[in-house]
């Protein structure tokens, strides 16, 4: 984990300036896809809450997408639907307030991208996309 952010952080210094070429933003697209592929390796699996189980996370067309599966015996996919703009401002505050994300968001805003947490109900195989663009 430390290794992915000493090179996210050097990223950061490199691509630290506003404008950016279209091959920094492919040295961006890069760094960001094999970061997640290690991310991905790390979290796979594992458990959010009682609720929420996180199946894998990947960097794919600008946007880092989270994919989660909802115990729907304990909370229906609708209620998610429900709530989803509610979660949508709650993900953007603590993603925007957590100093470690800064360059993260910065490198998504150089590349029009975002974050995709897409939740798949246990029961329903049903989805539903919060999406947060930058």
């Amino acid at each position: 984990m430390k290794k992915i952010i000493f090179t996210l952080l050097a990223a950061v210094m490199l691509f630290s300036c506003d404008t950016v070429s279209q091959e920094e933003k492919e040295g961006m697209r890069e760094l960001l896809s094999t970061s997640f592929n290690l991310v991905n390796k790390m979290i796979s699996g594992q458990m959010v809450d009682d609720v929420t189980r996180c199946d894998s996370c990947v960097f794919k067309d600008d946007y880092v997408s989270y994919f989660y599966t909802i115990d729907e015996t304990i909370l229906p996919l609708s209620q998610i639907r429900k709530e989803s703009s509610i979660r949508k401002n709650g993900i953007k505050t603590t993603l925007e307030n957590n100093a470690e994300m800064e360059f993260m968001i910065d490198m998504l805003k150089k590349l029009d991208g975002g974050f995709n947490y897409i939740y798949k109900g246990s029961t329903t195989g049903a989805t539903h996309t919060i999406t947060i663009d930058y």
